[in-house]
């Protein structure tokens, strides 16, 4: 028997790494956006190709890759790629009803509330 009490297993899609189930490593963040920054201003600059792989490796000798893996696995979901929470059934009913309502974009005969 359904009571107040009782709950429901939700599973939902982790947004946090697009369920993925991996994020990018913050060092790997930032070591990027740095030798991007360099190769879009030589670029803009109007660095010939030689000119910018020389440098570019150069920059490399000191900016070395980053000791650690390119991705984290997503602290949201663990890697799993799912959030799974566990709800009260009038809480999601209610969550159902505020969704379906908020996605009504017509009027038809099957969406008219009785």
């Amino acid at each position: 028997m359904i009571g107040k009490k009782t709950r429901i297993q939700i599973r939902e899609i982790c947004t946090d790494c697009d369920a993925l189930g991996v994020v990018p490593n913050p060092a790997w963040v930032e070591w990027s956006k740095k030798r991007d920054t360099l190769l879009e201003q030589q670029r803009a600059e109007g660095w010939s190709s030689s000119q910018i792989n020389y440098e570019a490796d150069k920059w490399l000798e000191d900016n070395p890759h980053p000791e650690w893996d390119e991705e984290d696995s997503c602290p949201e979901c663990e890697g799993t790629r799912v959030i799974i929470r566990w709800v009260l059934v009038e809480d999601f009913l209610t969550e159902c009803r505020l969704f379906f309502n908020s996605e009504r974009t017509h009027s038809h005969p099957c969406c008219e509330d009785n």
